[in-house]
């Protein structure tokens, strides 16, 4: 899936708390990028930007976006679906990510 999909699929999941919000709205379709989004108000005509990032930390990042590790295991998985047609049920990755409660603050103010 592209950059501006994943994007697009978060800002539906999003929809829900968007709206107990800012109320009722439509997404600007044409708006992709600086925001990634954007939204027009049904109640006032307003405008808001949408900025979709990821607040999880550095290392966390790195892990799950490595390619290389754990490429063998998928091909391996592959391979199965292929001769099976079954999937595997077992993890590519897995990490145990400790949520205190400033994790998502302190997420955002790295981003500042």
């Amino acid at each position: 899936m592209d950059k501006f999909s994943e994007e697009r699929k978060i800002l539906e999941l999003t929809k829900p708390l968007l709206v107990e919000l800012y109320g009722h709205f439509n997404i600007v379709p044409e708006q992709a990028d600086r925001p990634d989004a954007a939204i027009v108000l049904d109640a006032t005509g307003g405008k808001i930007g949408i900025e979709i990032t990821s607040v999880d930390g550095q290392e966390i990042q790195q892990y799950f976006n490595d390619e290389k590790f754990g490429k063998d295991f998928k091909l391996e998985q592959v391979g199965e679906l292929i001769a099976s047609g079954r999937h595997s049920n077992r993890p590519d990755k897995k990490a145990s990510i400790s949520f205190p409660n400033s994790y998502i603050v302190s997420g955002i103010l790295k981003k500042i």
